[in-house]
């Protein structure tokens, strides 16, 4: 009985993160501090059940569009971009995860 508590609390905490992540988001981007790009880059990898690794990122369709008449330059700034605003970090092994309010 404990454990389904213990998981239904985790759930719930996990559930509220993301609505609070998303709020930052849409606000962030109304105030254009982020931009589409990487509005659609973190609402893509929220959608993920687990942190994606960047070059596994990097060959979706949805992401080869988004950047398909822009350079290797724009890219790494978006992602240092979401890093910058603490919306999500490189780890040393490629993996891109998000960070939580």
């Amino acid at each position: 009985m404990f454990d389904v508590i213990n998981r239904t609390h985790e759930r719930a905490g996990h559930i509220i993160a993301l609505i609070l992540l998303e709020n930052r988001l849409a606000n962030l981007l109304k105030n254009k501090t982020i931009n589409v790009r990487q509005h659609t880059v973190m609402a893509q990898i929220m959608m993920l059940p687990a942190p994606p690794l960047l070059s596994n990122l990097q060959t979706q369709p949805w992401y080869q569009a988004l950047y398909q008449k822009l350079g290797p330059k724009t890219r790494s700034r978006d992602i240092l971009g979401l890093a910058e605003h603490q919306l999500a970090a490189l780890s040393p092994d490629g993996h891109l995860k998000l960070l939580f309010p």
